[in-house]
């Protein structure tokens, strides 16, 4: 089945930031990032918020995103936050 465009818009518009064992019922939710648009709102810890904004992550593409670059940070957070015990999870 191929994903049209209006599929590709009910996409996830909230990430969380999770630490935590997967396993367990109740995993800490660190940091979350909401789209609106194409402006990303983060909340949550602070010193998470402020490395995102000063360091930034790398896109699938190999481009350093920030929270300012809207939807291209957002998408980038599944890939870059992958690890069991800190990881991004869609809402």
């Amino acid at each position: 089945m191929s994903e049209t465009n209006e599929t590709k818009e009910r996409g996830p518009k909230i990430i969380e930031l999770v630490s935590g064992d997967p396993s367990q019922a109740e995993p800490q939710i660190l940091v979350r990032c909401e789209l609106a648009g194409d402006k990303v709102y983060l909340t949550g810890d602070e010193a998470i918020i402020k490395s995102l904004e000063e360091e930034g992550i790398v896109s699938r593409e190999g481009e350093k995103v920030f929270p300012k670059d809207g939807a291209k940070f957002f998408n980038a957070l599944r890939v870059n936050f992958r690890n069991p015990y800190f990881y991004a999870r869609e809402k």
